[in-house]
């Protein structure tokens, strides 16, 4: 008589899903094997069964008690196995291989009773949870129940009654819940526990009174539980991959998606096109999903176009999904309305940041404390890299800045604000808050004024005004010495200033000193600031070829310098220069070289300058 062991493992949860039921093509999306391996395990199973089909090898392992053996196949015996309100799907799953395993994993491990994903809205938390319930259902024999929270379930009671509702039961008598699913072995699934972190006691009294109970969330924060086991879920392209070649995923769901509303659409016709949009919306799936269903109207590279100039593309979608699913406005709406005030004050201000920045800039410029930071963390609203910095998504940026457009609350948003506009060329809004900080006598340590001081300074040498702009930043650096932000902008405006009167040695000193306060705020953001200067400082110093690569650099973030190009007449002439001295073909070829680089590739010519202490 054929025993256990002779099957292999993988024969074995073959053969479990055989017997509950499933599909080959359900099976091996479970086991991430191909429907023609699971034929060919079916073929040796059923020889080493002696049986012929599907239906006698399930009864030869029922008979023969295999079935109850393991956690993964107990279920099987369950005649009435419940999938309570789990979501179901019209479009496939995409990717994410290595995480479903990792949770499977993690659900297989007996400590890990509560489980939570947390990430920003829009990244997939719900289908990536829907779908690894729907793998691992056979572990329980009283099913898989979903709990949809939302706005409306504030308080104990109406949590209870949404628990009770999902699971079935009587909702009559909340205070019996917890009795009545003492004995069951189920995995509840509760999504969007964000709207009901004070109820996050209700979870606890779960995991105590229920034994056999796991759970699983997803919310945009931990629920801070002792024994919670939490994993962040992020976009399907990792913020420090650049590389197109591993986007797959995402250019995966992108295409997928498309083909729903093209189903002429292919990735060989369109792959740089495709590449693009993965790496603007950061491998954001919602993101991916909204840009695909303007395929029905647009072309790929009309999407792209109008990504490159406007997110407003990513507002509409079907009108099935939810309301805050409706666009990533909507998404971040939703999130915004549920942060302390504290931490949007905070969170608008680091706006200004492109790219990662150090605790010194967030203190200084979005006035962030560690506990603030800390918070927006587990809002998943920033992120920590590798290195200890911090950064925040693209999209997600965007809006915070925008709410800071829209209104700024107190000094510290008007730093934030004058920072962001004299980044993006709009003087006068900067010039109106400087003048309201120079009027202000209630700015003791003279910071605010200070700052005013160097920026006016910095517009000065923008128009020419050569000495003026000298003059304001020397008074600027006598006024604070001890704020890096301060100390950037009036360096930064010495350095144009030197530029302008042909002082190209005292622009070397400022510019590097610039660059001392940029690695003392561990932030990439204001390096763009610098490259006009530089590529002045460069040109005027014979390294013309090096200042061409700079112009490049200069032309990557396409919306970061108006200002400059349309204000500052020394740096607007200067590409017609270096075409004359450098030939038009090398100029382009120089120039070329430096758009394919980020403009904190500049710092090694800076720091490269023997003279400049």
């Amino acid at each position: 008589m054929v025993q256990r062991d002779d099957l292999t493992e993988r024969e074995f949860e073959v053969l479990v899903g055989i017997a509950a039921g499933e599909t080959n093509r359900e099976i091996a999306e479970r086991l991430f094997i191909t429907t023609e391996t699971v034929r060919g395990y079916s073929k040796q199973i059923y020889s080493k069964l002696g049986v012929s089909n599907r239906t006698q090898a399930a009864n030869v392992a029922r008979e023969a008690g295999w079935l109850k053996a393991t956690g993964l196949a107990s279920a099987v015996e369950t005649p009435h196995l419940e999938m309570r309100g789990l979501p179901t799907y019209d479009s496939s799953f995409v990717g994410r291989k290595q995480e479903i395993l990792n949770l499977i994993a993690l659900i297989d491990d007996p400590q890990v009773r509560l489980l939570t994903l947390i990430g920003p809205g829009g990244t997939g938390k719900t289908r990536l949870a829907v779908e690894v319930a729907t793998r691992v259902r056979y572990q329980f024999p009283d099913g898989v129940c979903f709990v949809p929270l939302n706005e409306t379930i504030t308080d104990d009671e109406t949590l209870l009654l949404e628990i009770q509702r999902s699971l079935g039961f009587n909702t009559a008598s909340p205070a019996k819940l917890f009795e009545r699913l003492r004995d069951k072995h189920l995995l509840i699934l509760f999504d969007n526990f964000e709207q009901s972190l004070a109820q996050n006691h209700i979870v606890q009294k779960l995991l105590e009174t229920v034994p056999n109970v796991m759970i699983m969330v997803t919310s945009q924060a931990s629920l801070n539980l002792s024994g919670e086991w939490v994993r962040r879920i992020g976009n399907l392209i990792s913020s420090d991959e650049e590389n197109p070649s591993t986007f797959e995923d995402a250019q995966k769901l992108f295409v997928d998606r498309v083909r729903q509303v093209d189903p002429a659409f292919t990735m060989e016709a369109n792959a740089e096109c495709v590449a693009e949009i993965c790496r603007i919306v950061n491998g954001m799936p919602l993101a991916l999903e909204l840009a695909a269903a303007w395929l029905k109207n647009l072309t790929c590279g009309d999407v792209l176009n109008e990504l490159r100039h406007n997110l407003d593309i990513l507002s509409v979608t079907a009108d099935d999904l939810q309301t805050r699913h409706r666009g990533l406005e909507a998404v971040f709406e939703h999130t915004w309305n549920l942060l302390p005030e504290a931490e949007q004050r905070v969170y608008k201000r680091l706006s200004v940041f492109v790219g990662e920045f150090g605790l010194e800039a967030a203190q200084k410029v979005a006035g962030a404390t560690l506990p603030t930071l800390a918070s927006l963390v587990d809002w998943s609203l920033i992120f920590k890299t590798r290195t200890g910095l911090y950064h925040v998504h693209p999209l997600l940026r965007n809006y915070a800045e925008m709410k800071l457009t829209v209104r700024q609350h107190g000094k510290q948003s008007q730093v934030a604000f004058a920072v962001m506009s004299l980044m993006r060329g709009d003087f006068s809004r900067v010039e109106s808050i400087a003048e309201d900080f120079l009027a202000d006598s209630s700015d003791e340590k003279n910071q605010d004024r200070g700052f005013a001081l160097a920026v006016m300074g910095v517009i000065a040498g923008a128009h020419e005004n050569h000495e003026q702009c000298l003059q304001l930043c020397a008074a600027s650096k006598l006024m604070t010495e001890n704020n890096p932000v301060v100390v950037f902008f009036s360096n930064l405006g010495l350095a144009i200033g030197y530029v302008g009167i042909g002082d190209y040695a005292g622009a070397k000193v400022a510019l590097h000193r610039a660059v001392i306060s940029i690695q003392a705020l561990q932030t990439m953001a204001f390096i763009p600031l610098l490259l006009p200067p530089t590529a002045l400082v460069l040109a005027y110093g014979g390294q013309r070829e090096s200042a061409s690569v700079i112009l490049g650099m200069v032309a990557e973030p396409k919306d970061m310098l108006p200002g400059w190009l349309a204000e500052w007449t020394s740096f607007r002439h200067l590409p017609a220069m270096l075409e004359t001295e450098i030939g038009e073909a090398r100029y382009a070829e120089q120039w070329a070289i430096g758009a394919s680089l980020a403009p904190q590739n500049a710092i090694a010519y800076i720091t490269g300058w023997n003279n400049a202490d």
